[in-house]
């Protein structure tokens, strides 16, 4: 049974279950390598995507237009790995190197992956970031390109995780102690779903994709997530983002 359908630009990843086991499959175009399989030739069909050790046990996978990243279930932590296109950094690996095949990424803050390194959900930024969601769904970090804000206050392109750092955490004011639902990205801005039906949105928001009513010269970086406007006395039950909504 094919699970978690996700497509690129003229590419497509998912997950195939089968019992217990979850695997990777990637097939069609691969100029940049996106498809993880150690090369630059285009596939016809689903090619599953080698990663070793981690064979059996996909718990997430992130598709952005020319790179993907995957989240590998493990005892000792989930183990995240990233390839495809790298120009602004989105694969987290501290350079602009391309990745044929799939690259473990560091976004843990201790040296070594412990059991309590889980990621909640991972988020795409169109073809030039990446954001995950960690620590209970409490913190979020963003990397690849930070030009319109959506890697967080002072960043900017960030060619790995800081992990010293949650973008949001931070931020919360009057909602601080929640949790975050769901996260959304964007062509370059990204919101988050507390668990109370409240919005927040940052990153570029020149025609009003932060939703609180601002748009314009003066949103096209914003770097401190700014609570939406929803209609007086109501909340937020789902999140869906478009390339500029």
């Amino acid at each position: 049974t094919w699970n978690d359908v996700q497509c690129g630009t003229s590419f497509t990843c998912a997950i195939l279950l089968n019992g217990s086991n979850r695997q990777i499959f990637c097939w069609g175009a691969n100029t940049y390598g996106q498809l993880g399989l150690g090369d630059t030739t285009d596939i016809l069909s689903p090619t599953r995507v080698e990663i070793p050790g981690y064979d059996y046990n996909a718990k997430l996978l992130g598709v952005g237009s020319t790179h993907a990243c995957a989240v590998m279930d493990d005892s000792t932590g989930d183990q995240l790995y990233c390839w495809g296109r790298n120009d602004w950094g989105q694969l987290g690996l501290g350079d602009k190197i391309d990745r044929l095949g799939v690259s473990p990424v560091k976004y843990y803050a201790r040296e070594t992956l412990t059991s309590a390194d889980t990621i909640d959900q991972i988020s795409t930024v169109s073809n030039v970031g990446t954001c995950v969601l960690i620590e209970s769904r409490t913190c979020l970090r963003c990397w690849g390109d930070g030009r319109y804000g959506i890697n967080g206050d002072g960043l900017n392109a960030e060619l790995s995780p800081r992990t010293d750092l949650c973008i949001f955490k931070s931020a919360l004011g009057t909602d601080s102690g929640r949790t975050i639902s769901q996260l959304g990205t964007g062509r370059a801005n990204a919101c988050v779903l507390l668990d109370d039906g409240v919005i927040y949105c940052w990153g570029y928001g020149h025609v009003g994709m932060i939703g609180d009513g601002g748009y314009g010269w003066s949103y096209e970086r914003v770097q401190a997530p700014k609570k939406a406007s929803l209609p007086e006395g109501r909340i937020a039950i789902n999140l869906t983002l478009g390339h500029w909504n």
